[in-house]
């Protein structure tokens, strides 16, 4: 009975690390034409979630003018509940000052994928090559 029950814990053990793996999906910013504005500034993310920024000045031709800069893994402490939130900020960069920020706050916290990454922070020309999980 103990072998057998070894056997059993062993399996599902190994499913639940298999599950686990399963719901980590691997993103990467948004590039800017999936970006859609309104007031703000959305684009989808995996599993239902958003990434969401925002422009005070509301210039609609921001969009056309600017490229992906970096990406970065930000871990910040809220001062009401002193509870720490981790996103990721994406930034995209234009010639004449225009730019735009899109975060994406995760349930865990995020890990680089690849060697773009110096510590947390991507800054290469391709969002592709700053992916995580």
């Amino acid at each position: 009975m103990t072998k057998s029950l070894t056997k059993m814990s062993a399996g599902i053990i190994t499913m639940m690390a298999l599950m686990g793996n399963a719901y980590a999906a691997t993103t990467a910013c948004p590039a800017v034409s999936d970006i859609k504005q309104t007031i703000m500034y959305t684009a989808a993310a995996p599993n239902g979630q958003q990434w969401m920024g925002e422009d005070p000045r509301v210039d609609d031709t921001v969009l056309k003018n600017v490229t992906f800069k970096m990406a970065a893994i930000r871990t910040i402490t809220e001062k009401t509940t002193g509870k720490t939130k981790t996103f990721v900020a994406c930034d995209y960069e234009g010639k004449n000052d225009e730019g735009v920020r899109l975060s994406l706050t995760t349930q865990a916290a995020p890990k680089p994928i690849g060697t773009a990454w110096k510590g947390n922070e991507c800054k290469e020309n391709n969002q592709k090559l700053c992916t995580f999980e």
